[in-house]
């Protein structure tokens, strides 16, 4: 059975337009400032500490893959402006269903909890042009990140209730059960987070540089197959999920 190409792109497609659109709703409301460089006097290194929601997806083999909310803390020292290192912890759930009644499960349930060390290289690392307004550093704050981590699914797998009997393709895997009698399923895997995003000053919110926006888009690459709980056959690909978020970060 293939991967739904199509679905797995409509997700992408529909998650980093919610992105786009949270950041463009962010950058119309910045005013402009001083003729100066918008970075002068800031707090250009330290830890920022953040807290953040947003909405994750399964990018694997089911035909129905719903948005469900998440949520999302983070630690990152900034050596500079347009240079951090960091850890983030995510929380959520993740879910898919058999609308299409190929497999032998109707859905998978997936509660996870999942952390990754990272870094992030924003524009200005490469092009540190002159910022004059919020908006022209934000773009110069534009990053791309990546890391390495681990997620622990707990999932429950839903059996039929349509009567269908769909028999296991040849290679289907399944994780084993949490208990004898139980039909949770858990396991923890690797994954590769890579992150696209930027950071918003909010000046004179809590005082003078305390506070900033993150909008991220955050793509995990999953070192399994079966890290949602079923693999339908030998030839899926890896698991994968998305996730986008908005966070407010407080600068120490």
């Amino acid at each position: 059975m293939k991967i739904n190409t199509i679905t797995i792109l409509k997700h992408k497609a529909y998650l980093l337009s919610v992105f786009l659109l949270i950041s463009a709703g962010i950058f119309s409301a910045l005013p402009a400032y001083s003729q100066i460089d918008y970075t002068y006097g800031i707090n250009q290194r330290g830890f920022r500490f953040g807290v953040g929601a947003g909405a994750a997806s399964l990018q694997t083999y089911w035909g129905e893959q719903p948005i469900k909310p998440a949520a999302v803390l983070t630690l990152d020292y900034n050596v500079n402006p347009y240079f951090s290192l960091g850890v983030e912890a995510e929380y959520g759930q993740l879910v898919g269903i058999d609308n299409k009644k190929h497999y032998a499960y109707l859905q998978s349930t997936n509660t996870y909890t999942a952390g990754n060390f990272n870094i992030k290289i924003a524009v200005g690392q490469v092009s540190d042009f002159n910022s004059k307004n919020g908006f022209t550093d934000a773009l110069k704050r534009i990053y791309l990140g990546v890391g390495v981590g681990a997620i622990y699914s707990s999932v429950v797998l839903t059996n039929r209730s349509d009567g269908l009997v769909v028999p296991p393709a040849e290679g289907a895997m399944v994780l084993a059960t949490k208990t004898q009698f139980s039909n949770e399923r858990t396991g923890t895997f690797m994954n590769i987070p890579v992150n696209f995003g930027t950071n918003i000053d909010l000046p004179g919110v809590l005082g003078l540089d305390k506070l900033e926006l993150n909008p991220n888009f955050e793509y995990n690459f999953v070192n399994s197959k079966i890290f949602d709980g079923y693999e339908p056959n030998a030839k899926v690909a890896n698991g994968a999920y998305a996730l986008v978020s908005l966070s407010i970060k407080y600068k120490f």
